[in-house]
């Protein structure tokens, strides 16, 4: 007799922030992404450093060279995805009070954080213009919180209950 393993509850999948969710401000997520990249810039140093220290000497080509640039772009996908992931949450949206959850307010995964992370990248190369659309969008998402069905969250002043913290999830598989 084969033993099926439970079904995990089916999340629903919109495109508006569930009842409860208060997005953040543009004014607050460019602060927090400000401090995230000082800390970035910080964390890339270092890594190039590593990076150049086992090379002994210079990367030939530097940044055109193709490793080298795939190093440092996958060292920052995970200096933002490793903590949406874990705790929703990079040091400067901690230090914001801002968390990242999906649209119907469950913790993301790393397919969101991933979707999240490479479609930002198109907010950015728009001249910014995924972000100013925060201001015009009536539930003031950006581009990559509509593409990747995430959204940015005041935890000030969204309900606690409409979003389960990480911390909860974590005390539920156990």
């Amino acid at each position: 007799m084969s033993r099926k393993s439970p079904r995990p509850p089916r999340i629903q999948r919109t495109r508006e922030p569930a009842d409860g969710l208060v997005a953040v401000g543009l004014a607050r997520r460019l602060a927090a992404i400000f401090y995230d990249a000082l800390l970035l810039f910080s964390t890339v140093f270092v890594a190039a450093l590593i990076a150049v220290v086992i090379h002994g000497g210079a990367i030939p080509g530097g940044l055109a060279n193709p490793f080298f640039s795939s190093y440092l772009f996958i060292i920052t996908a995970l200096y933002f995805c490793w903590p949406w992931v874990r705790s929703g949450q990079t040091l400067g949206m901690k230090t914001w009070k801002i968390r990242l959850v999906t649209l119907d307010g469950h913790p993301v995964g790393w397919w969101h954080a991933l979707l999240r992370f490479l479609s930002s990248w198109v907010s950015w190369a728009a001249a910014g213009g995924g972000f100013w659309w925060q201001l015009v969008d009536r539930h003031g998402l950006t581009w990559h919180d509509r593409f990747s069905l995430s959204v940015v969250i005041d935890e000030r002043h969204s309900a606690p209950s409409a979003y389960p913290s990480h911390q909860q999830q974590g005390d539920a598989e156990q």
